[in-house]
C-alpha cells in the first residue's frame, strides 16, 4: 500500500489522456487492414473505398453510413490512412491499406455518430441452386450464378468482418425448398440451425438470377424463411449485418456528460495500479480520469460519463481485468483481478 501512495504523491505525472480513449477493450480495434484489388489502379479511389468500408465497421451499420453519406463522403481520407503497400498475388495487383480506426472512431464520435463494439459475428447462408437439367448450358449457368452468389457474399462478409457459412442442405431441406408455392412453407419451412451463428439469409440462385429472404428465429433451434418480400443478395446481408450489430450500438455524446466516481478495489502493487490504469484508458465511454484518492486498497478515479450507465455496465462485464461490484450513474466500484504478467504480454 505505501508503494501505492508513493505513487499518488507524484499523480501530477499521471494523467488519463485523450478525451475518449478507444482501444481492443470491448473490440474497438486500432487499426483496420483492408485489401482491395487493384482493377484500374486509381490509388485514392481505393483508399476512399476503404475508409468507407471501415467507417461502416465502426458504426455497425450500412443504413447508418447511407443516412449519413452526405457528411460522410467529405471526410478526409489520406488523414486516417497510416500506410498503404501494392500486393502481386498471383498476377492479381492488390492493394493493402492500414487505416487508423481508433483517430477515425474518435471523428466520428465528435461529430455524435454512435459507434458499435466490433465483436467477431457470423452469419450463416443457405443458399439453394436450383439446377435446370434441361440442357447442359441451362445446368452450367446455374451453377456460374451460384458460384458467383457465393462470392459476392464472401465479398461483403469481408468487408464488414464477419464471419460466413454456407451450410449444407439435405435432401429434406431441398424437397421443402423447391416447392413452387411458396405460401405452403410460410408456416411450415423451417431449416434446422446447424451452425450456432449470429443471424443467417436464405437465397435462391435460378437461370433468371438470384432471390434472397429473410430468416425469422420462430422457434428454439429452428429458423422460418420469410418469403413476403425478395431482397438482392446485398441488400439483405447488410439487413442481417445491422440487425445483429445493433445490440453492441453504443452512443456517445462529448456535449452531454455526467460526472462519475470510479472506486477500483484489490490494486496491491504498483504492477496491479499500472495495469488497471491501463485498462481503464481503453473503456470508450469514460474521459478526464483522474486519480483522486487512496484508502485501503482503493484506488479513487473522478471522470465524465459520456453515454449511458447501461452501455458502461456491458464493457465491463466483458472485462477480464474487472468485475462489478456495484454501477450507478454517480458510483462505479470494480474489483481488479489479477492477471500475471499482464502488461508484458499486453
Amino acid at each position: 500500500m505505501k508503494r501505492l501512495i508513493n505513487i499518488f504523491k507524484y499523480s501530477t505525472l499521471i494523467s488519463i489522456m485523450g478525451l475518449y480513449s478507444l482501444s481492443a477493450f470491448g473490440s474497438f480495434p486500432e487499426e483496420h487492414i483492408i485489401v482491395l484489388t487493384d482493377e484500374k489502379g486509381d490509388t485514392n479511389k481505393l483508399l476512399d473505398k476503404a475508409i468507407g468500408q471501415s467507417i461502416v465497421r465502426i458504426l455497425g451499420s450500412k443504413d447508418e453510413y447511407d443516412k449519413n453519406y452526405s457528411f460522410l463522403k467529405n471526410i478526409n481520407t489520406k488523414e486516417y490512412i497510416k500506410e498503404y503497400e501494392f500486393l502481386d498475388d498471383s498476377g492479381n495487383s492488390k492493394i493493402k491499406i492500414v487505416i487508423d480506426s481508433r483517430a477515425l472512431r474518435n471523428h466520428l464520435l465528435d461529430n455524435n455518430l454512435s459507434i458499435t463494439s466490433e465483436d467477431k459475428q457470423a452469419i450463416s447462408a443457405w443458399i439453394l441452386c436450383k439446377a435446370d437439367l434441361k440442357s447442359k448450358s441451362n445446368f452450367d449457368q446455374i451453377k456460374k450464378n451460384c458460384f458467383e452468389l457465393k462470392s459476392s457474399l464472401l465479398v461483403l462478409a469481408e468487408q464488414r468482418n464477419i464471419d460466413l457459412f454456407f451450410p449444407m442442405l439435405d435432401t429434406l431441406d431441398i424437397s421443402f425448398l423447391e416447392l413452387e408455392q411458396k405460401d405452403q412453407l410460410n408456416n411450415s419451412s423451417y431449416l434446422n440451425n446447424r451452425y450456432n451463428t449470429d443471424g443467417s439469409i436464405y437465397c435462391e440462385a435460378t437461370l433468371n438470377g438470384n432471390n434472397c429472404f429473410k430468416t425469422l428465429d420462430s422457434i428454439k433451434n429452428n429458423t422460418k424463411i420469410d418469403f413476403d418480400k425478395k431482397f438482392t443478395f446485398s441488400e439483405i446481408f447488410n439487413l442481417v449485418a445491422d440487425s445483429i450489430q445493433e445490440s453492441k450500438k453504443i452512443s456517445i455524446n462529448k456535449d452531454s456528460f455526467k460526472p462519475i466516481l470510479i472506486e477500483v478495489r484489490n490494486l496491491e502493487s504498483i504492477e496491479d495500479y499500472d495495469y488497471a490504469v491501463y485498462e481503464l484508458k481503453k473503456i470508450v465511454l469514460l474521459n478526464n480520469l483522474k486519480i483522486i484518492s487512496l484508502d485501503n486498497g482503493s484506488t479513487f478515479f473522478s471522470g465524465n460519463l459520456m453515454g449511458k450507465i447501461t452501455d458502461l455496465e456491458k464493457l465491463l462485464s466483458r472485462s477480464k481485468t474487472f468485475a462489478i461490484n456495484s454501477l450507478d450513474y454517480k458510483e462505479v466500484v470494480i474489483q481488479f483481478n489479477k492477471i500475471p504478467n499482464a502488461l508484458s504480454n499486453s
